[in-house]
């Protein structure tokens, strides 16, 4: 059960999951629930892969919506009853679908329900929090990304002692088919060759430091003049502005390219020099993964599930959220040594290879599936301090 769209690297998450499942003997059936008037196109991929996908129109609000979303909680509740499935996982779902699929489930006494959380925000409504404890209990377990992501579940009331930790991985063969479009994409947004360029890749948003790569792209700008900063991802307009207002005032406006939303990640992180994610909090950082994968160089935050992948000074660098001085510092010295971007390069591809493979991820959640089945899930499925 799935009830938010998304694209690239989870994407191949979901659909890997479920072609591995079906391949394995299993009966598989995605629901997407999406809010009326959306057209997810996850659906259509999924369909595309040959998975059964069912679609639901579910309100986000609970009580207010709830004459408008009457229709659809009956039809999932058909489609549950007619499949009578052993398990229900509950994933990239907003609050109001955990709510709806944890609880329906269990009304209709399926026998084991999984919650399965990526991106963990501590800003949220105080209803949340106080219904948090009760979903985590209701559920058989707590799936998280990363240990990290695991001692956040359980600050924001997530209490249950049911978690497994299941890493996720990247498609390398996507990846690595984007690898040689990087030219071609700095000619599509205007950036020379040679240019020395920056990327963040990342929803808009205070938490992730837009703000911190702008006052560093100032410190840059000095040295640098001819370096330029891309920032690709969606988010509140209002912070948009914000941003949009923030380089302008600082004088690097035209240096930062805007990108808003995009469906080429892999080819616009492979025309990038470095990359970089000043996040306040962060799960696990999958955007750090894919700019490893095309064997780019790092700087991020030491928060979160970040040092879990980036390995400060052997695959890239990571440094304190909101310091960008020394971000600043780290983007200079590699911008100005080729032969560093190469190495840290190189190093990060291999830890992928080693740790952050799709199909181990793919394998891992499989082995998860015949674990909780039988009775014995493990705490962690590809530990990182192995």
């Amino acid at each position: 059960m799935i009830g938010e769209d998304t694209y690239g690297g989870l994407e191949d998450y979901v659909r890997e999951v479920g072609r591995g499942a079906a391949a394995s003997g299993c009966r598989v059936r995605f629901c997407q629930v999406s809010r009326p008037g959306e057209r997810p196109t996850l659906a259509g991929r999924l369909r595309e892969a040959g998975l059964d996908v069912e679609e639901i129109r579910f309100d986000g609000r609970l009580l207010a919506g709830l004459p408008r979303n009457l229709p659809g909680l009956f039809r999932l509740g058909r489609r549950i009853l007619a499949d009578d499935p052993d398990l229900l996982h509950i994933h990239l779902s907003p609050f109001h679908v955990q709510i709806l699929g944890l609880f329906l489930a269990r009304f209709l006494l399926v026998p084991r329900v999984v919650l399965h959380l990526v991106g963990l925000e501590p800003h949220r409504q105080r209803r949340e929090r106080l219904l948090r404890p009760i979903l985590a209990a209701v559920a058989d377990r707590v799936v998280v990304i990363s240990r990290a992501s695991r001692r956040q579940a359980r600050a924001l009331g997530f209490r249950t002692r049911r978690y497994s930790i299941i890493y996720m991985g990247e498609d390398l063969g996507r990846l690595d088919a984007a690898a040689g479009s990087g030219p071609a994409a700095r000619r599509e947004i205007g950036v020379s060759p040679g240019a020395p360029l920056v990327g963040m890749i990342a929803r808009l948003h205070p938490l992730k430091g837009q703000e911190t790569l702008l006052r560093a792209a100032v410190q840059v700008k000095a040295r640098v003049p001819d370096a330029r900063f891309l920032l690709a991802g969606t988010g509140d307009p209002g912070y948009c502005r914000r941003l949009e207002e923030t380089a302008a005032r600082l004088g690097v406006a035209d240096r930062i390219l805007f990108l808003g939303h995009r469906d080429d990640i892999p080819r616009l992180t492979a025309a990038i020099d470095v990359a970089v994610l000043p996040s306040e909090n962060e799960s696990m950082g999958h955007c750090l993964l894919e700019a490893m994968a095309l064997r780019k160089p790092v700087v991020a935050t030491r928060v979160g599930g970040i040092p879990e992948v980036v390995r400060d000074g052997e695959t890239g660098y990571l440094i304190r959220a909101g310091d960008d001085r020394t971000l600043a510092a780290h983007l200079l010295r590699l911008l100005g040594n080729p032969e560093e971007r190469r190495i840290l390069g190189e190093r990060g591809r291999r830890r992928v290879e080693e740790r952050f493979r799709l199909e181990d991820a793919v394998r891992r959640t499989l082995h998860f599936y015949q674990d909780l089945a039988a009775g014995r899930p493990q705490a962690v499925y590809g530990d990182l301090q192995a």
